[in-house]
C-alpha cells in the first residue's frame, strides 16, 4: 500500500507524505505478518510462507490520515462506498481489506 500522485503511465512519490500505516496479513486466519511504520509505502515479507494460494490470504492495510485531513476527505468523498474500504471519520483512518 502506498501514497502516490500523478497518473499512468508513471506515478510519482512524495516521501514527505509519510504517515502512520500498518499491514496485517493472515493465512487461513492466522496472522503471519503484523507491521506498522510511519512511511509513504508499506509492505511485508514472511519467508516461511511460500507457495500458498491467494484465496487463503487476507491482507488488511490501515492508513492514519490525521496529519493530512484534506487527503482523507478527498479519498472518503470519492470512495466511501467502495467494497473493501472502511473509513473512520473521527480518527481519519482508512482500512482496506482484501
Amino acid at each position: 500500500m502506498g501514497i502516490y500522485y500523478g497518473g499512468g503511465p508513471h506515478w510519482r512519490v512524495n516521501k514527505s507524505l509519510a504517515m502512520p500505516m500498518s499491514l496485517k496479513l493472515k493465512h487461513k486466519g492466522k496472522t503471519t505478518i503484523s507491521y506498522s511504520e510511519n512511511t509513504w509505502w508499506i509492505t511485508g515479507f514472511n519467508p516461511k510462507l511460500q507457495n500458498v494460494k491467494s484465496s487463503n490470504l487476507t491482507a488488511t492495510f490501515t492508513i492514519n490520515f490525521s496529519s493530512n485531513k484534506g487527503m482523507f476527505n478527498s479519498l472518503y468523498t470519492q470512495n466511501k462506498s467502495r467494497a473493501g474500504l472502511s473509513f473512520n471519520t473521527n480518527k481519519h483512518t482508512v482500512t482496506y481489506t482484501f
